[in-house]
């Protein structure tokens, strides 16, 4: 979206009631259209090539949505638009703890939204798995499972993996568990997660049982 385009989108939520409002946002659409709203706005950065990007248009973007969304009570649009801010900072302007602090500001201001939770436990949790910070990273990801938040069976399943995949790197028991619930996901929901999800999966924890000597599991 460019940027006129956005505020037109924001404008047009912003004139609904507030009880429309309210139930637009407490709807099942408004995660994945949060999601997909403020993505994009980091993506079509990313997407330039490496010499032509500008990471400053993104960011007071996305900083403009969050305060929007924060001045009308959004409370999942305003963690999306943040969890887009910490993947460009952790990601690519290489300022992890900047990063992680913003994360842990935005945790305790969206601590009544388990959804809101959830979505940045996660993204924490995945900054810290991709610089081999596994202890954290199983702590973060943890915190999104323990919000119970409404997410869909390909999210959950994801970060139960991811979850179980640093506990295995800690040697620790929850491991096969983890790993263990997020294979029951994929396979009562195979709809809903993509065939390489499922598999990796499967992989990790047959892995992990060889590994603690499982064999026959692990087969």
């Amino acid at each position: 979206k460019t940027d006129t385009e956005l505020r037109a989108s924001l404008q047009h939520l912003g004139d609904l009631q507030p009880v429309e409002l309210s139930r637009w946002l407490d709807s099942r659409f408004a995660d994945p259209a949060a999601e997909i709203f403020c993505n994009e706005i980091w993506l079509s950065e990313h997407r330039k090539p490496e010499a032509d990007r500008d990471w400053d248009s993104p960011l007071r973007t996305l900083n403009f949505v969050g305060q929007w969304a924060e001045a009308h009570g959004a409370t999942l649009l305003y963690a999306w638009a943040q969890r887009g801010i910490i993947v460009i900072l952790a990601e690519y302007l290489r300022r992890f703890d900047e990063a992680i602090a913003l994360g842990e500001q935005v945790i305790r201001a969206c601590a009544s939204d388990a959804r809101a939770v959830f979505c940045i436990a996660d993204i924490l949790g995945r900054q810290h798995y991709y610089v081999d910070r596994s202890r954290e990273a199983l702590t973060w990801l943890n915190r999104a499972l323990e919000s119970r938040a409404a997410v869909t069976h390909q999210r959950k399943a994801y970060v139960t993996a991811l979850a179980g995949i640093n506990a295995a790197k800690l040697r620790d028991d929850l491991a096969v568990a983890l790993l263990s619930e997020a294979s029951e996901l994929a396979i009562r929901h195979p709809k809903e997660l993509p065939a390489l999800l499922a598999a990796s999966i499967d992989a990790e924890l047959g892995y992990e049982q060889w590994r603690r000597g499982e064999r026959v599991l692990a087969f």
